[in-house]
């Protein structure tokens, strides 16, 4: 997982390799403006959970035209 920001935003990506040589690998890439807010939450302390269940949604995921 590699991540970058500036102390106001937050952007996440990862490569999630499937078990056939590529079959089901899933990249995730998201960004959020404003994810440090003081006392209202930090999105860096959930960044890894909010990663996976992406991965997983997508990874469920019917491809585009099926």
């Amino acid at each position: 997982m590699r991540d970058g920001g500036n102390g106001w935003s937050l952007s996440r990506n990862a490569l999630f390799f499937g078990p056939d040589s590529g079959d089901g690998t899933v990249l995730v890439f998201w960004t959020s403006n404003h994810a440090y807010r003081d006392g209202k939450g930090n999105l860096e302390g959930q960044d890894a959970g909010t990663t996976l269940r992406l991965a997983g949604r997508t990874r469920d995921s019917p491809p585009p035209g099926r």
